[in-house]
């Protein structure tokens, strides 16, 4: 099979997927008013109560701007929310199949137990959690090596090495040891941060006197998982990396999956008026400041357009912000418009396709392999879906020639050929944020030392946790903005008195 006929940008795919309606039941309604006849005249006659030169301009309609608008909306903060695309969602979308309750999220799929606001979320939204999944014990370090034909489980690496995992551990603890969503950055003041960015993964290991063969697969996976060689990786960013994926944590997901969440989101905040409070396709091409307010140029279908207004958010992204004509200008902490210009994108590939209807039946489970050997991959079996994540389309064409016989012997009840038609599978090509961790703490200073204060207000998983992109932090983010400006606006109303 030619697999680079088959390959499809990211950006490409979606836009292509959601073109198509052939099996693609429930595509959010991008202005979908979704509530009651009486609802919907209460919200607008609530228009007539805003203050339209306060709208707060939000770009990005993916899940950072939609809920930064629902928390704009709850504390009747008025906004405008443009997207750049022709659907909103960005990182989240479900591909339905006509089978019923089949479907498959080809990005966000979960998130953990632990993860308060999307838990809050979901509850405001009256969304339904899968009843099948949302007690089943998965947890993070529940991942299982496949080594030299032979299997190998994290928890067995944990317990061999279990005194290293506990320093490990009581340190990320004490970087740790302030944070909450008041304070998200609080781990800067530790004084060991800037020491352990120093220090590297390799030498790390060698003091440690780690096993042999744990110490090669712990290796493989830091730098699968961070796309790095291990003389490059530093102890920051493995504490971080540990943080991600070992923390015991339940997995749960949205019953109907995970664009369910942006449907509703779009219906609560698209409001009344059409291609008003939320419109697309119209992307941010330039900004500046002028006269106490921020002069924003939006390409949309009918031309340049410019807006006005003393509020902006930045839901974009963090790639696209250096492509924002006159954003460098504005920054005034050079850190931060460095890492905007040095920020690298790591390279990933997600094969995804169905398992055969009698497998789906047996195993309404999930599983999750690391196969390492002269190339790494990631293999997940979720419900009917098989995800396989690779660093390269090199690595894709190496797995399916050698079609590793770990799919087999862990992962399938039956054989690999029966179970699974790779000629059908779908490959995503992505990329993720890459920063270094000196580029992971400018970042994160730069938002302790401004972010509050600034009318220009950046929302997005990066400014949580720039290592790893995950939900919690998306919203944790739009709800900080969200403080941020009410205590903006609350002080220039006191300014105006």
């Amino acid at each position: 099979m030619n697999v680079k006929n088959k390959r499809l940008q990211r950006r490409e795919f979606l836009k292509k997927v959601a073109q198509t309606s052939t099996g693609m039941a429930g595509f959010p309604m991008l202005l979908a008013l979704g509530n009651s006849g009486c609802s919907v005249l209460d919200r607008y006659f609530e228009i007539e109560k805003y203050k339209y030169d306060q709208e707060v301009l939000i770009f990005g309609a993916g899940l950072a701007g939609l809920s930064t608008a629902f928390y704009l909306k709850k504390d009747k903060i008025p906004y405008r929310l443009f997207e750049a695309s022709q659907r909103t969602g960005g990182r989240i979308l479900t591909q339905h199949t006509n089978q019923e309750k089949v479907f498959s999220d080809l990005g966000a799929f979960e998130f953990d137990e632990f993860d308060s606001l999307v838990l809050e979320l979901i509850k405001d939204l009256k969304l339904e959690i899968d009843e099948d999944t949302q007690f089943e014990t998965l947890f993070k370090n529940d991942f299982t090596f496949f080594y030299k034909q032979k299997f190998i489980t994290f928890k067995q690496i944990l317990f061999a090495e279990y005194p290293h995992f506990q320093r490990w551990n009581k340190e990320l603890t004490r970087l740790k040891k302030d944070q909450d969503t008041e304070n998200t950055n609080s781990w800067l003041t530790d004084p060991l941060v800037y020491e352990y960015t120093q220090i590297s993964l390799l030498d790390l290991f060698k003091d440690a006197k780690l096993q042999e063969v744990n110490r090669q697969l712990l290796l493989n996976w830091a730098e699968f998982s961070l796309q790095k060689k291990a003389k490059d990786i530093s102890y920051l960013e493995w504490l971080l990396l540990l943080d991600n994926e070992t923390l015991s944590n339940k997995k749960i997901r949205i019953k109907f999956g995970m664009e369910e969440l942006i449907t509703h989101l779009g219906q609560r905040v698209s409001g009344v008026i059409p291609n008003y409070n939320l419109q697309l396709p119209a992307k941010l091409v330039s900004i500046s400041r002028e006269n106490d307010v921020w002069k924003c140029g939006v390409n949309t279908s009918d031309g340049l357009k410019t807006y006005f207004s003393p509020y902006v958010v930045l839901a974009i992204p963090f790639l696209q912000l250096k492509k924002i004509k006159g954003l460098e200008t504005i920054l005034v902490n050079n850190e931060y418009k460095k890492v905007i210009q040095q920020a690298t994108a790591k390279k990933s590939v997600v094969a995804i396709g169905n398992l055969k209807a009698s497998f789906y039946k047996k195993n309404n489970h999930t599983k999750d392999l690391l196969v390492v050997d002269e190339r790494v991959c990631r293999v997940r079996v979720i419900a009917n879906k098989v995800r396989v994540h690779f660093n390269g389309m090199e690595d894709v064409e190496w797995f399916l020639k050698n079609k590793s016989n770990a799919l087999n012997l862990n992962l399938l009840d039956g054989p690999f050929e029966s179970s699974f038609d790779w000629s059908h599978a779908v490959y995503i090509e992505g990329a993720e944020l890459s920063l270094t961790s000196k580029q992971i703490i400018d970042l994160k200073s730069a938002f302790e030392a401004n972010w509050q204060e600034s009318s220009l207000q950046f929302a997005g998983d990066y400014i949580v946790n720039p290592f790893k992109s995950k939900i919690n932090d998306v919203l944790l983010s739009s709800h900080q903005v969200v403080e941020n400006l009410k205590w903006q606006i609350k002080k220039n109303m006191k300014e105006t008195v």
